[in-house]
């Protein structure tokens, strides 16, 4: 295909781990001492882990335009396996129209 969507995006899937009800001032000592999170907080830090599909836009110098936040792994790696397969069979104006149609 000519005008394949795989020429013009890319996607990925990053993980973020959240650290909830935790303000941690950067400090020069502290981001480079190699000590838990816990060490500084003095107890157990609650974290929560979120999956967060992106699609990036190679034409627009690689603009990042998030397309999900997941809570699940494997929803994550799902959408991201129907995106690719996606990338792959669109032709760029299909791919468009499918992720970026105003609703």
């Amino acid at each position: 295909m000519i005008d394949s969507a795989s020429l013009y995006f890319r996607v990925r899937a990053l993980k973020i781990d959240v650290y909830d009800d935790f303000d941690l001032e950067w400090d020069k000592e502290i981001i480079y001492s190699g000590r838990s999170l816990e060490h500084f907080a003095g107890e157990p830090i609650a974290m929560t882990t979120m999956w967060r599909v992106d699609i990036i836009d190679l034409a627009r110098d690689e603009v990042v335009i998030e397309l999900s936040s997941i809570d699940s792994r494997d929803e994550a790696e799902g959408l991201l396996g129907g995106v690719r397969t996606d990338l792959e069979s669109l032709s760029r104006l299909e791919f468009i129209s499918k992720y970026f149609s105003e609703d």
